[in-house]
């Protein structure tokens, strides 16, 4: 993946500062939950969160992941961060 890609991905990833923070912390928990059951650190950071920069930086070893390692959940992760930024 060129640079400009991986940017615009990067920045589609990108939690709005208006999200709804509960369903935000609800949602991405459960995501994390569901496609990293062995890593519950991941969830537990997100609901332990007090703000979406804090969740936004949560965020930043799973986004990592998905574009490392689990390039299969790409298209489920970006879909769910637009239903977010959608909630606004």
């Amino acid at each position: 993946m060129d640079k400009a890609a991986d940017s615009n991905r990067k920045h589609a990833w990108r939690l709005d500062d208006e999200v709804d923070f509960i369903e935000a912390q609800f949602l991405l928990g459960d995501f994390c939950l569901d496609h990293f059951p062995n890593d519950p650190q991941f969830s537990r950071a997100i609901q332990a969160a007090e703000s979406v920069a804090d969740i936004r930086n949560e965020l930043k070893p799973v986004v990592n992941l998905v574009q490392a390692d689990r390039k299969d959940l790409v298209e489920a992760f970006t879909a769910l961060i637009h239903q977010l930024n959608a909630t606004k």
